[in-house]
């Protein structure tokens, strides 16, 4: 049982296939929430439904992942629409993309020095507290769309190493100081911020499963180039 609010709610497991699986709640509106992600060593990429066994997912809760093994990609459907505290803390990624459905990510939800790149498919969110991974952690959004105004930029800018738009474009300047207390966005050369051919590999072995379009949108995530072609 999990406890939400003032409400206990009975936790059901997920198979998810190849080692996959989640643990989650039906809340009293019929919304999903899901409590635990696991992942075998052996996965290298995983999609979080938006659908589990009839339910439409609404949200990822706290401390719902930890992924310490080799870094892997993840992906979430459309349709889940928050992200709860240290939701992802430490754990491993090459790659996480989020949906246009997004509108909350809380406290700490990516903290920690181990993910590389973050990829916002829509608008800016809701931002809890805490910084956007570590050292190397690129953050890209579509400048384009019009919700990142320059305030947004700036503001999540500040809690993230690296920031640019799906275009290629680099937003910010180097920050000479390096300072923790002064973290803003930098400006990366692409010969200094490639992610290995393995991470291409793998995109390529699942293209059945994600379909054409997700399997070229990432292929350009990871070249740093015309970034931003799923989800319409």
């Amino acid at each position: 049982f999990v406890r939400d609010g003032l409400t206990r709610y009975k936790t059901k497991k997920k198979n998810l296939g190849g080692g996959r699986s989640i643990s989650y709640y039906i809340d009293n509106n019929k919304k999903a929430h899901i409590v635990s992600i696991m992942v075998s060593n052996s996965q290298k990429v995983l999609k979080i439904p938006a659908v589990i066994d009839g339910f439409p997912v609404l949200r990822i809760r706290e401390k719902a992942a930890r992924f310490r093994g080799a870094p892997i990609t993840i992906e979430l459907s459309e349709g889940i629409q928050e992200i709860g505290d240290y939701a992802f803390y430490g754990s491993r990624f090459k790659m996480i993309v989020l949906p246009k459905t997004i509108t909350k990510i809380g406290n700490y939800a990516f903290g920690g020095d181990r993910i590389r790149e973050v990829v916002f498919k829509g608008s800016p969110p809701l931002f809890g507290n805490g910084r956007i991974g570590g050292r190397d952690t690129t953050l890209f959004f579509d400048a384009k769309d019009s919700a990142w105004t320059e305030q947004d930029v700036e503001r999540i800018g500040r809690s993230v190493r690296y920031i640019r738009s799906i275009d290629g474009s680099l937003i910010g300047k180097p920050d000479e100081s390096d300072k923790a207390d002064k973290a803003q966005p930098e400006v990366k050369d692409t010969s200094e911020s490639k992610i290995d051919e393995e991470a291409k590999i793998v995109l390529d072995e699942i293209e059945p499963v994600f379909g054409v379009a997700a399997h070229q949108l990432v292929h350009q995530l990871l070249d740093h180039r015309a970034l931003f072609e799923l989800g319409g």
